[in-house]
Protein backbone atom coordinates (compact mmCIF):
# COMPACT_ATOMS: atom_id res chain seq x y z
CA UNK A 1 0.00 0.00 0.00
CA UNK A 2 3.05 2.27 0.01
CA UNK A 3 3.56 1.92 -3.75
CA UNK A 4 1.53 3.81 -6.33
CA UNK A 5 2.54 1.84 -9.40
CA UNK A 6 5.14 -0.65 -10.58
CA UNK A 7 6.61 0.19 -13.99
CA UNK A 8 8.44 -2.77 -15.50
CA UNK A 9 10.18 -2.38 -18.86
CA UNK A 10 10.24 -5.70 -20.73
CA UNK A 11 10.91 -7.81 -17.60
CA UNK A 12 12.33 -11.26 -18.47
CA UNK A 13 10.03 -13.36 -16.31
CA UNK A 14 8.70 -15.38 -19.23
CA UNK A 15 10.90 -16.29 -22.22
CA UNK A 16 8.73 -18.91 -23.88
CA UNK A 17 8.43 -17.03 -27.16
CA UNK A 18 11.96 -15.63 -27.35
CA UNK A 19 13.12 -15.52 -30.98
CA UNK A 20 16.56 -14.01 -30.39
CA UNK A 21 19.66 -16.04 -31.24
CA UNK A 22 20.70 -15.32 -27.65
CA UNK A 23 18.30 -18.07 -26.62
CA UNK A 24 20.71 -20.68 -27.97
CA UNK A 25 23.43 -19.36 -25.68
CA UNK A 26 21.09 -19.54 -22.69
CA UNK A 27 20.24 -23.14 -23.49
CA UNK A 28 23.90 -23.99 -23.93
CA UNK A 29 24.73 -22.39 -20.58
CA UNK A 30 22.18 -24.59 -18.87
CA UNK A 31 23.57 -27.73 -20.47
CA UNK A 32 27.24 -26.87 -19.91
CA UNK A 33 27.07 -25.30 -16.44
CA UNK A 34 28.30 -28.44 -14.67
CA UNK A 35 31.13 -28.99 -17.15
CA UNK A 36 32.26 -25.38 -16.91
CA UNK A 37 32.20 -25.52 -13.11
CA UNK A 38 34.46 -28.57 -13.13
CA UNK A 39 37.11 -26.67 -15.07
CA UNK A 40 36.73 -23.56 -12.93
CA UNK A 41 34.70 -21.36 -15.27
CA UNK A 42 32.00 -19.47 -13.40
CA UNK A 43 31.80 -16.19 -15.32
CA UNK A 44 31.03 -15.25 -18.92
CA UNK A 45 31.50 -12.00 -20.83
CA UNK A 46 33.87 -10.74 -18.15
CA UNK A 47 34.75 -7.06 -18.15
CA UNK A 48 38.27 -6.61 -19.46
CA UNK A 49 38.33 -9.90 -21.35
CA UNK A 50 40.35 -10.16 -24.55
CA UNK A 51 37.21 -10.22 -26.68
CA UNK A 52 35.81 -7.12 -25.03
CA UNK A 53 39.08 -5.23 -25.37
CA UNK A 54 39.28 -6.10 -29.06
CA UNK A 55 35.69 -4.99 -29.61
CA UNK A 56 36.32 -1.79 -27.67
CA UNK A 57 39.27 -0.96 -29.91
CA UNK A 58 38.02 -1.98 -33.35
CA UNK A 59 34.44 -0.74 -33.01
CA UNK A 60 35.80 2.80 -33.15
CA UNK A 61 36.54 2.28 -36.85
CA UNK A 62 33.54 3.04 -39.05
CA UNK A 63 33.78 0.05 -41.37
CA UNK A 64 33.91 -2.38 -38.44
CA UNK A 65 31.39 -0.40 -36.40
CA UNK A 66 28.81 -0.51 -39.19
CA UNK A 67 29.32 -4.20 -39.93
CA UNK A 68 30.47 -6.40 -37.06
CA UNK A 69 29.63 -4.21 -34.07
CA UNK A 70 26.21 -3.15 -35.27
CA UNK A 71 25.60 -6.62 -36.70
CA UNK A 72 26.14 -8.25 -33.30
CA UNK A 73 23.35 -6.15 -31.79
CA UNK A 74 21.05 -7.01 -34.68
CA UNK A 75 21.86 -10.70 -34.22
CA UNK A 76 20.84 -10.61 -30.57
CA UNK A 77 17.87 -8.28 -31.04
CA UNK A 78 15.84 -7.02 -33.99
CA UNK A 79 17.21 -4.22 -36.22
CA UNK A 80 16.11 -0.65 -35.56
CA UNK A 81 17.91 1.56 -38.08
CA UNK A 82 18.92 4.96 -36.73
CA UNK A 83 17.87 4.27 -33.16
CA UNK A 84 21.35 3.83 -31.70
CA UNK A 85 23.74 6.61 -32.65
CA UNK A 86 27.09 5.87 -34.28
CA UNK A 87 28.84 7.54 -31.35
CA UNK A 88 27.10 5.15 -28.97
CA UNK A 89 28.30 2.11 -30.89
CA UNK A 90 31.83 3.50 -30.79
CA UNK A 91 31.86 3.73 -27.01
CA UNK A 92 29.41 1.16 -25.63
CA UNK A 93 31.77 -1.77 -26.09
CA UNK A 94 33.92 -0.19 -23.39
CA UNK A 95 31.15 -1.20 -20.99
CA UNK A 96 29.28 -3.96 -22.81
CA UNK A 97 29.09 -6.78 -22.02
CA UNK A 98 29.83 -6.26 -18.35
CA UNK A 99 29.99 -9.89 -17.26
CA UNK A 100 27.63 -12.25 -15.50
CA UNK A 101 27.76 -15.66 -13.87
CA UNK A 102 27.28 -18.94 -15.69
CA UNK A 103 24.64 -19.72 -13.05
CA UNK A 104 22.64 -16.65 -14.09
CA UNK A 105 22.80 -17.64 -17.74
CA UNK A 106 21.77 -21.19 -16.84
CA UNK A 107 18.89 -19.87 -14.76
CA UNK A 108 17.49 -17.99 -17.77
CA UNK A 109 18.06 -21.10 -19.86
CA UNK A 110 15.87 -23.01 -17.43
CA UNK A 111 13.16 -20.37 -17.77
CA UNK A 112 13.35 -20.63 -21.54
CA UNK A 113 13.07 -24.42 -21.41
CA UNK A 114 10.38 -24.75 -18.74
CA UNK A 115 8.27 -21.71 -19.52
CA UNK A 116 8.01 -21.10 -15.77
CA UNK A 117 9.17 -18.20 -13.61
CA UNK A 118 10.68 -20.06 -10.69
CA UNK A 119 13.77 -20.46 -8.56
CA UNK A 120 16.92 -22.15 -9.78
CA UNK A 121 16.54 -25.85 -10.54
CA UNK A 122 19.26 -27.89 -8.80
CA UNK A 123 17.88 -31.21 -10.02
CA UNK A 124 15.59 -33.49 -8.03
CA UNK A 125 18.10 -34.35 -5.29
CA UNK A 126 19.35 -30.79 -4.98
CA UNK A 127 15.83 -29.39 -4.97
CA UNK A 128 14.77 -31.73 -2.16
CA UNK A 129 17.71 -30.53 -0.09
CA UNK A 130 17.27 -26.86 -0.94
CA UNK A 131 13.50 -26.45 -1.21
CA UNK A 132 12.05 -29.63 0.29
CA UNK A 133 10.38 -30.53 -3.01
CA UNK A 134 11.39 -32.31 -6.20
CA UNK A 135 10.80 -29.20 -8.29
CA UNK A 136 11.83 -25.60 -7.62
CA UNK A 137 9.00 -23.37 -6.37
CA UNK A 138 7.48 -20.83 -8.72
CA UNK A 139 7.44 -17.17 -7.77
CA UNK A 140 3.98 -16.12 -6.60
CA UNK A 141 3.11 -13.43 -9.13
CA UNK A 142 -0.42 -13.39 -7.79
CA UNK A 143 0.96 -11.77 -4.64
CA UNK A 144 1.99 -8.68 -6.61
CA UNK A 145 -1.10 -6.60 -5.92
CA UNK A 146 0.37 -3.18 -6.68
CA UNK A 147 -0.92 -1.65 -9.95
CA UNK A 148 1.55 -2.77 -12.59
CA UNK A 149 2.34 -1.45 -16.05
CA UNK A 150 4.47 -3.61 -18.35
CA UNK A 151 6.13 -1.41 -20.97
CA UNK A 152 7.05 -3.33 -24.10
CA UNK A 153 8.62 -2.82 -27.51
CA UNK A 154 6.79 -4.41 -30.43
CA UNK A 155 10.02 -5.68 -32.02
CA UNK A 156 11.69 -6.98 -28.86
CA UNK A 157 12.98 -10.48 -29.64
CA UNK A 158 14.44 -11.14 -26.17
CA UNK A 159 11.26 -10.44 -24.21
CA UNK A 160 8.49 -10.65 -26.77
CA UNK A 161 5.03 -9.12 -26.69
CA UNK A 162 3.51 -12.59 -26.32
CA UNK A 163 5.66 -13.27 -23.27
CA UNK A 164 4.65 -9.96 -21.71
CA UNK A 165 1.01 -10.75 -22.42
CA UNK A 166 1.43 -14.01 -20.52
CA UNK A 167 2.96 -12.12 -17.61
CA UNK A 168 0.13 -9.59 -17.54
CA UNK A 169 -2.44 -12.39 -17.48
CA UNK A 170 -0.84 -13.74 -14.29
CA UNK A 171 -0.74 -10.44 -12.41
CA UNK A 172 -3.85 -9.32 -10.50
CA UNK A 173 -3.74 -5.65 -11.51
CA UNK A 174 -1.73 -5.14 -14.65
CA UNK A 175 -1.82 -3.67 -18.11
CA UNK A 176 0.47 -3.88 -21.09
CA UNK A 177 1.66 -0.75 -22.85
CA UNK A 178 3.19 -1.09 -26.31
CA UNK A 179 5.54 1.76 -27.25
CA UNK A 180 4.28 3.49 -30.38
CA UNK A 181 7.49 2.98 -32.36
CA UNK A 182 6.89 -0.36 -34.19
CA UNK A 183 10.65 -1.11 -34.36
CA UNK A 184 11.35 -0.53 -30.66
CA UNK A 185 13.40 -3.43 -29.30
CA UNK A 186 15.08 -4.55 -26.07
CA UNK A 187 18.39 -2.70 -26.45
CA UNK A 188 16.60 0.55 -27.29
CA UNK A 189 15.60 0.87 -23.63
CA UNK A 190 19.24 1.47 -22.70
CA UNK A 191 21.01 2.72 -25.82
CA UNK A 192 18.53 4.48 -28.11
CA UNK A 193 18.84 8.22 -28.56
CA UNK A 194 15.03 8.27 -28.92
CA UNK A 195 14.24 7.41 -25.31
CA UNK A 196 13.57 11.05 -24.46
CA UNK A 197 10.68 11.13 -26.91
CA UNK A 198 9.49 7.52 -26.89
CA UNK A 199 10.03 6.16 -23.38
CA UNK A 200 10.54 8.84 -20.73
CA UNK A 201 7.27 10.72 -21.42
CA UNK A 202 5.43 7.42 -21.13
CA UNK A 203 7.00 6.66 -17.77
CA UNK A 204 6.23 10.17 -16.58
CA UNK A 205 2.61 9.84 -17.63
CA UNK A 206 2.09 6.73 -15.52
CA UNK A 207 3.94 8.16 -12.54
CA UNK A 208 1.64 11.16 -12.65
CA UNK A 209 -1.43 9.02 -13.22
CA UNK A 210 -0.81 6.93 -10.11
CA UNK A 211 0.42 9.74 -7.91
CA UNK A 212 -2.81 10.04 -5.93
CA UNK A 213 -1.84 13.33 -4.31
CA UNK A 214 -1.59 14.99 -7.72
CA UNK A 215 -4.02 12.90 -9.68
CA UNK A 216 -6.35 15.79 -10.47
CA UNK A 217 -3.62 17.86 -12.11
CA UNK A 218 -1.62 15.06 -13.71
CA UNK A 219 -3.11 15.48 -17.18
CA UNK A 220 -2.40 19.20 -17.16
CA UNK A 221 1.18 18.65 -16.05
CA UNK A 222 1.78 15.97 -18.67
CA UNK A 223 0.37 18.11 -21.47
CA UNK A 224 2.43 21.08 -20.31
CA UNK A 225 5.80 19.31 -20.25
CA UNK A 226 5.20 16.64 -22.90
CA UNK A 227 2.88 18.04 -25.61
CA UNK A 228 4.49 15.73 -28.17
CA UNK A 229 3.14 12.51 -26.64
CA UNK A 230 2.04 10.24 -29.47
CA UNK A 231 2.28 6.69 -28.17
CA UNK A 232 -0.58 4.23 -28.16
CA UNK A 233 -1.53 2.36 -25.03
CA UNK A 234 -3.04 -1.09 -25.34
CA UNK A 235 -4.56 -2.28 -22.08
CA UNK A 236 -4.63 -6.04 -21.74
CA UNK A 237 -6.37 -5.78 -18.42
CA UNK A 238 -7.90 -2.65 -16.92
CA UNK A 239 -6.61 -1.74 -13.51
CA UNK A 240 -10.16 -1.22 -12.40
Amino acid sequence: NKLGVLLAIAPPTDLTYMTSAFGWLLKASEMLEGTLARIGVYEVFATGSVIQRLAEHFCRFRIIRDSLCRGFFELVDSPHPGSIADETYETLYSHFPSGTSVRTMARYGQTLRSGKFRKYDFGERGNLKKYGSAHPPEYELGAVTVPTVIVQGASDTLVTVRDSERLVSRLPRAELCIIDDPLWNHFDVVYSHKINESLFPLINQYLLKYNTRKAKSSDKIASLFFPQLSFKIRAIRDLD
